[in-house]
């Protein structure tokens, strides 16, 4: 399983800020991954782990991309719709965060589901 992530470092002090406060030399990290249904849970996790660490826990958004039956996705375009399903961030810290994908209709996400998602981390 691969989880692309993209790291890009901002110079601003005041454009980005945090809880009102300016976040001198921001940093963002993206993403994308997915998890594997069990079969048994309407709710999935996966520990993700920033490529540097954040001086303080960022700030996390997350999104449903989609799912797919059978094989691993190998890109963000294998990843059909999910109507009714949703992600969440969760447990963040300095070095990563709990990603989520749950269905909103608590049926069980099939050991055959792979539920994809994307993320955003912005911080110092």
């Amino acid at each position: 399983m691969q989880i692309l992530v993209v790291t890009y470092k901002l110079d601003f002090t005041t454009i980005i800020t945090q809880n009102g406060v300016g976040l001198a030399n921001a940093k963002i990290e993206t993403g994308w991954g997915f998890v594997k249904g069990t079969g048994s849970t309407s709710f999935v996790t996966k520990a993700v782990t920033f490529t540097s660490t954040f001086t303080d826990p960022p700030l996390v958004f997350i999104t449903k991309l989609g799912d797919i039956v059978g094989s691993d996705p190998t890109s963000i375009s294998d990843l059909a719709s999910a109507s009714g399903n949703y992600a969440a961030s969760d447990s963040i810290t300095t070095t990563g965060f709990n990603a989520g994908c749950f269905s909103r209709n608590a049926a069980n996400i099939t050991a055959t589901t792979r539920s994809g998602f994307s993320w955003i981390a912005i911080g110092n």
